[in-house]
């Protein structure tokens, strides 16, 4: 049921998902990735206080787990309870504070409740602890907790740092929000002919925020629409707040307003 109610969530069979995750906690009313799989199916059909409900089941089963409280503050930001969301974050980051795989989520929301002062102050601290760490996915949270509002970030020639040293890994947006526009394209070109293959839906994005910084504005509305395409078809990304966020704001910058059409 487990991997059955997992392939249904990501075919966007979120009613058979449900009905899998159901059956499988029937059998096992403490399994907790149950509880967070039905959840996730709840939400992305519209189901949101259910998938609250599941949600706390499952921090109920295991409080320490950080999926289950982003499911929850998922399922709140869809009822539009941000502080509820807000809340579920602070509340695990309290029991566990470098909790690293958090971080970027909860900036997501503090950007997203328009909590800039928090956010501000949240960076510096992440950057203040952790300037000198050499363990890299302590790095990469870092990285993607900083760009998700660059305006707020007082320090990009240590999160550049900090970028050289994750290597390829969110270097291109980081160039990106730092502005160095020319080099993030370099970057993200030389990354392709070395790995192959194409664009996903996150270089699609980032590729128009780069051609938008540097003057390209026909270009960038190409590949932000490209972009947003291929988030609309991969159901797995329809609950993803960051994609939520930078598609809202990469969109007011990037695509014409009434009076330029």
């Amino acid at each position: 049921y487990a991997e059955r109610a997992w392939a249904n969530i990501k075919t966007g069979n979120y009613e058979q998902a449900i009905a899998d995750c159901s059956e499988a906690i029937r059998l096992n009313p403490k399994w907790f990735w149950g509880y967070v799989r039905r959840s996730r199916a709840y939400h992305l059909s519209g189901r949101h206080r259910e998938a609250v409900r599941d949600a706390k089941k499952a921090i109920d089963i295991d409080p320490a787990s950080k999926r289950a409280y982003e499911r929850l503050a998922v399922a709140h930001i869809a009822l539009g309870q941000l502080e509820a969301a807000r809340q579920a974050y602070h509340e695990r980051l309290k029991i566990e504070p470098d909790h690293f795989s958090l971080w970027p989520g909860y900036c997501d929301l503090l950007v997203l409740n328009h909590d800039l002062g928090e956010y501000r102050r949240f960076c510096r601290a992440l950057l203040e602890r952790h300037a000198e760490t050499k363990k890299p996915a302590v790095v990469r949270a870092i990285l993607k907790s900083v760009i998700v509002a660059p305006d707020a970030v007082e320090d990009w020639a240590t999160v550049i740092r900090l970028a050289e040293l994750a290597g390829e890994t969110g270097h291109v947006a980081v160039l990106a929000r730092a502005g160095t526009f020319d080099q993030a394209i370099e970057f993200h070109n030389a990354l392709i002919a070395r790995k192959g293959g194409e664009p996903n839906a996150w270089n699609y994005l980032w590729l128009a925020m780069i051609e938008h910084g540097r003057g390209n504005q026909s270009k960038a509305r190409e590949l932000l629409r490209e972009g947003i395409k291929r988030i609309d078809g991969d159901p797995t990304l329809q609950d993803n707040l960051r994609l939520k966020l930078w598609r809202q704001e990469f969109a007011a910058l990037i695509e014409p307003k009434p009076e330029e059409e």
